[in-house]
């Protein structure tokens, strides 16, 4: 029973380091799915502060035996208040980014999420259940022999190796992508299509992101009553988004019957070297993909329509041909041939 709680204690805590560590990197991107989740604006700037800071002070508790209790219940809390805002929006139609490990994991938030919820707060309910005398790490480790001591490290390797293993298959999945994107010319790489974009209907995932000059830009204020907003992603390193570049270009204009927010990555310079001259009025830049991924936008160019509700208006359009039937379908101007 010792090695279940302490176990369990120390799974809790490096979750609740992990996700704090990464909300507190994260500021900006957490304020927005605060946002997400319906909080008001006035409460999202001490919020966002305050739950990682949460978040580490239950992760500190769960590893200081005398405390530990105590961290345990903290910690069902926090799993409890963030299972029930998924549960509340995801029951409404709704489903925010959750921003749970900052940039690490920034994707809609679903009942995976719950489920997720409901293990950790098993492995507290554990804790809690033994009740304030908890055992001790270093006691607990003088007492295990040499042989149980090499099998727990031997455990946590292997454990750590198929993350890493996980990981790196992971970016080597990306970079095959971006490789295939960069020598493609407007062609898109193959993707699994249930796994691009949003379904329709969904509330989009809010966002705050600097433009070129550095002034922040939400999705809040793109918005505008009874005018949809067209979020184009594109990358000033990708061949393919020249191809459509022109055409957004064109849409981008106070009479327009969109709004265009075109959101790329990587240096200002670079970005103003390849879009500068088509002045667009919105040209943001995000650190990676992390705003991709939460419109679940794998590749560019890639164009998303948005609601003056702020809901997914229709499927992701991926590459310039999908594009431009898109805006086809819009009835919209195409008068850049591809």
């Amino acid at each position: 029973m010792t090695f279940i709680l302490l176990a369990a204690r120390a799974i809790l805590a490096a979750v609740f380091v992990l996700a704090g560590i990464a909300k507190l990197r994260d500021q900006t991107g957490f304020r927005a799915a605060l946002g997400d989740f319906g909080t008001p604006r006035s409460f999202r700037v001490p919020l966002a502060a305050a739950f990682p800071l949460a978040e580490l002070a239950v992760a500190a508790a769960l590893l200081v035996a005398p405390v530990s209790w105590f961290g345990a219940a903290g910690a069902a809390v926090l799993l409890l208040v963030f299972s029930l805002a998924i549960a509340v929006n995801l029951l409404q139609g709704n489903q925010p980014d959750c921003h749970c490990f900052g940039q690490i994991q920034a994707k809609p938030a679903g009942w995976y999420s719950v489920a997720r919820n409901c293990l950790l707060l098993l492995l507290a309910a554990v804790v809690l259940w033994q009740g304030i005398a908890q055992p001790d790490f270093l006691s607990a480790a003088r007492g295990v022999s040499p042989a149980g001591a090499s099998i727990v490290i031997l455990s946590l390797l292997a454990v750590g190796f198929a993350w890493l293993a996980w990981q790196l298959l992971h970016r080597y999945g990306q970079l095959l992508l971006r490789l295939e994107e960069l020598e493609g010319g407007t062609s898109v790489p193959t993707i699994d299509p249930s796994n691009v974009g949003l379904p329709v209907g969904f509330r989009a995932p809010s966002f705050a992101l600097p433009d070129i000059s550095g002034r922040l830009t939400t999705l809040d204020s793109l918005v505008a009553p009874g005018k949809s907003l067209a979020l184009v992603f594109a990358d000033p390193a990708c061949d393919s988004c020249a191809a459509i570049l022109p055409t957004i270009s064109a849409l981008d204009a106070p009479d327009s019957p969109l709004t265009v927010a075109v959101i790329s990555r990587g240096q200002v310079d670079a970005n103003q070297q390849k879009m500068g001259g088509y002045a667009f009025r919105h040209l943001l830049l995000q650190s990676d993909r992390e705003v991709a991924g939460a419109y679940r936008v794998p590749a560019t160019p890639g164009v998303v329509i948005i609601q003056p509700e702020k809901t997914v208006a229709g499927p992701t359009a991926l590459g310039a041909t999908a594009i431009h039937q898109l805006l086809e379908t819009l009835h919209l101007p195409v008068s850049v041939a591809i």
